[in-house]
């Protein structure tokens, strides 16, 4: 059961890490394509920068993260209470064998 706990965990901080890589690889084609210059700017019209930039950026990364459909949080504390009824009844199953083999 603690295999199955494990897998579960890498299979999560494996797309994290996936996500991560392909957020990175959409902003260097960007950057390459001359799409996106500097994000410091320096002159008074920041606010009005930051918010093109946010306004560009905000679908891809969205986009990005809903094709690897990442696990809401609710669904992974039930995931968690399901894994733990399970090694609860796993335990109690052992104990059972164990208990038969000393009859």
């Amino acid at each position: 059961m603690n295999d199955l706990f494990k897998k579960a965990i890498q299979a999560g901080l494996g797309l994290a890490v996936i996500t991560t890589e392909k957020v990175k690889e959409i902003v260097d084609d960007l950057v390459e394509k001359e799409k996106v210059t500097d994000f410091t700017p320096s002159d008074e019209n920041e606010n009005k920068e930051n918010q093109e930039k946010e306004d560009f950026f905000t679908p891809i990364l969205e986009d990005t993260l809903n094709k690897f459909q990442q696990i809401k949080s609710e669904e992974y504390e039930k995931l968690e209470q399901r894994i733990s009824r399970l090694e609860h009844k796993w335990k109690e199953f052992t104990q059972k064998i164990k208990d038969n083999k000393k009859a």
